[in-house]
């Protein structure tokens, strides 16, 4: 076979080069598209959310309370109780359900102090408690819910969403960070969250009171990105908690602190 002649050596390389650059193009085309269809059901968005946080190893919380409501933790007569600057933060590990958090309630003798759940045991310091963890039993697992059982969860929330006060709908999509994330919210009135109880107990509120929940979810990971709780209850006060989520999946490490690091008693110095 006779050889190339160098210009066709260059012609040939050209459309190498521009060959490679079309697989380049086909790939990145590939991994970006065609994407997931949108989701409009409110009731799908906050179903796939739990799935999508069920299949999670860990995340980072940031909750924050504002507002002022009556209240009297201390005994000391009644009145309302200023709750701006109440902070919880750290770090969640759901794939071996412990925790690690800080805290700060300035509104309680301006507390602050840290949480450790491992395993079955609860350890927790405070700035009036002194340098030493109290260690409490917290019963099967160091979390309020149980991430070994996912299922459990969503059936939870599907059972929740199909109560008949709940009636979620969905916003128009907004900023989350560097994402885009679906809205969703639920408003409820005094008489709707007394029925939700389950046992026609009254919660004592205001009868003018209304709660709306939003919750802000990753349109690409599905994941939560926030909630917010707004309570207004008229004379008696108004309260906004938000809960940002952040860093899913991130390694994390959580142990118990040492034993020369942990006192006698247990629990909060405060009911």
């Amino acid at each position: 076979m006779s050889a190339i002649p160098s210009r066709h050596r260059r012609t040939l390389g050209s459309f190498g080069s521009v060959g490679s650059l079309l697989v380049v193009v086909a790939l990145v085309a590939a991994a970006c598209g065609p994407s997931a269809p949108a989701l409009t059901d409110p009731k799908e968005i906050l179903t796939k959310a739990v799935e999508a946080t069920g299949d999670a190893k860990s995340f980072h919380l940031l909750a924050t309370l504002d507002g002022e409501f009556a209240a009297d933790p201390l005994g000391t007569g009644g009145g309302k109780m200023t709750l701006t600057g109440t902070k919880l933060e750290g770090d969640v590990d759901i794939a071996n359900a412990r925790a690690k958090l800080t805290f700060a309630v300035p509104a309680l003798l301006g507390i602050t102090g840290e949480l450790i759940a491992v395993d079955d045991a609860a350890y927790v310091k405070t700035s009036i408690t002194g340098d030493l963890y109290q260690k409490s039993d917290t019963g099967a697992g160091g979390l309020p819910v149980d991430p070994a059982d996912p299922d459990a969860a969503i059936a939870s929330l599907k059972e929740f969403l199909d109560k008949p006060e709940i009636d979620p709908k969905k916003l128009d999509d907004v900023d989350c960070g560097s994402a885009k994330c679906y809205a969703v919210t639920i408003e409820l009135t005094a008489d709707e969250i007394a029925a939700l109880s389950g046992d026609g107990s009254s919660t004592g509120l205001d009868p003018a009171t209304v709660m709306r929940m939003t919750f802000s979810v990753d349109k690409t990971t599905l994941r939560f990105a926030s909630v917010a709780v707004m309570l207004d209850a008229g004379e008696q006060g108004s309260l906004t908690v938000v809960l940002t989520f952040s860093a899913w999946d991130a390694a994390v490490t959580i142990e118990a602190p040492p034993d020369d690091q942990v006192g006698e008693g247990g629990g909060l110095p405060f009911p």
